[in-house]
């Protein structure tokens, strides 16, 4: 049995969204220390540079069966994250060109994998962005025995919800609830305008210890160490 809680995508305003776009996930690594997903997590798009931004749709997907992922697809809407929760399991793919074709059918805009992949060389066909840990030949089959879709997850190390926004690249995922954005999103603009004006202080020849402070620090001499 597969369960499926009841669950709500957010309410997070056009302009909010658009607002996000503009912004990198390591723009936010310098404000925040929280949602960000384990490094280990690698975009497999295909692409030198991705950005995804949109909702997520949480599903648990544990052991050989991956039922739940389909089912997933299903309650799918546009503009929403996969967001996987393998438990742990490594070994087997859930994801693959199948998975992918339906997911962007329903206008899906990402899979976040804690776990492994499969079909590579499909999915860089298709230009899906894909997040994961790995990839393997071996594969879930669809039992339909178990698995939840739209509870709370845990993935990359972050606790994550249906409804919570995936802002990833390819440096990393970003998990962000709605209620967050109060109070960052300003500051994270501001950070984006001041690196902008960073890059033409170090093209003019500017000391990056100087531009962020790191000059003013103390420093203490020490004797070199013998080899």
């Amino acid at each position: 049995m597969i369960r499926v809680h009841k669950f709500q995508r957010g309410d997070v305003s056009a302009d909010t969204m658009r607002r996000l776009r503009g912004i990198a996930p390591a723009t936010f690594g310098h404000i925040i220390e929280d949602g960000f997903a384990d490094g280990a997590l690698r975009p497999l798009s295909g692409l030198s540079t991705v950005r995804v931004l949109g909702r997520a749709l949480t599903v648990r997907c544990r052991g050989g069966d991956g039922a739940a992922v389909h089912l997933a697809i299903d309650w799918a809407e546009e503009g929403d994250v996969l967001v996987i929760d393998r438990g742990g399991d490594v070994s087997r793919a859930c994801w693959g060109e199948m998975t992918t074709r339906a997911a962007m059918e329903r206008g899906v805009v990402a899979t976040v994998v804690d776990g492994a992949v499969t079909d590579v060389a499909e999915i860089f066909e298709l230009h899906y962005p894909v997040w994961a840990r790995g990839v393997t030949a071996l594969t879930t089959v669809s039992r339909g025995e178990g698995g939840e879709i739209g509870g709370a997850v845990e993935v990359g190390g972050v606790r994550v919800r249906s409804g919570d926004l995936v802002l990833a690249d390819e440096n990393g995922v970003l998990f962000l609830s709605p209620a967050r954005m109060e109070g960052v999103l300003d500051v994270a603009e501001a950070r984006e305008l001041r690196e902008e004006q960073v890059r033409k202080d170090i093209s003019g020849g500017h000391s990056l210890a100087e531009i962020s402070g790191a000059a003013k620090a103390e420093i203490e001499m020490v004797e070199a160490e013998e080899v």
